[in-house]
């Protein structure tokens, strides 16, 4: 059985993930304090993911300047792999270059490897409900293990363009034989 946990609440150094495809673009607007959000939530939650598994690999598909994956460094796990597309500037990442590619991430992913740990956080929401099966599908291919949230209804957000209660991605996933584990949330719910 391959599981994964929803919601939350490398072999890139050596160059062997290659990836191909177009390029998207999206605002920037929120990105400056999204950093140090994310890297405040990645502080508390990753050493709980560390506590349930230990992964060597790990990849964060639309991962922003890279907040969690640098906390995931900080832990000890150096094989990293983050994607997101050309608004990032690269002088604002938080993990190193060579571990970061643009992709557009409406578009059918790309990626050769495989992973102990896949993420994607408050990401899916902004992507358009046509690309939501193959989105999960990509997931679910990448780690036996994906940790992921999504925006629900009525969160609001900038360019949210599907939000779904997280019955709506447990239901996609478990077409890949995921079971949705929410372990994470009760922990982290009152921070």
């Amino acid at each position: 059985m391959r599981l994964h946990t929803l919601p939350v609440g490398t072999e890139a150094a050596s160059g062997r993930h290659n990836l191909r495809g177009p390029i998207g673009r999206i605002s920037a607007r929120v990105l400056p304090r999204h950093g140090e959000t994310a890297l405040a939530s990645a502080r508390r939650i990753v050493p709980i993911v560390l506590d349930l598994l230990t992964p060597q690999r790990v990849v964060d598909i639309g991962c922003s300047g890279g907040a969690w994956l640098a906390i995931f460094r900080e832990h000890g796990v150096e094989d990293i792999l983050g994607l997101d597309g050309v608004w990032i500037d690269e002088d604002q990442l938080k993990i190193p270059r060579q571990c970061f590619h643009r992709a557009d991430l409406q578009q059918p992913l790309e990626i050769e490897g495989e992973f102990d740990l896949a993420l994607s956080l408050e990401v899916a929401e902004h992507l358009p409900p046509a690309r939501a099966e193959g989105f999960i599908a990509e997931l679910a291919a990448l780690a036996p293990v994906v940790l992921f949230s999504a925006a629900i209804p009525f969160q609001g957000g900038h360019r949210h363009v599907n939000e779904q209660w997280p019955h709506y991605w447990a239901r996609h996933f478990k077409s890949h034989r995921f079971e949705a584990i929410d372990i994470i949330r009760s922990q982290v719910w009152n921070d």
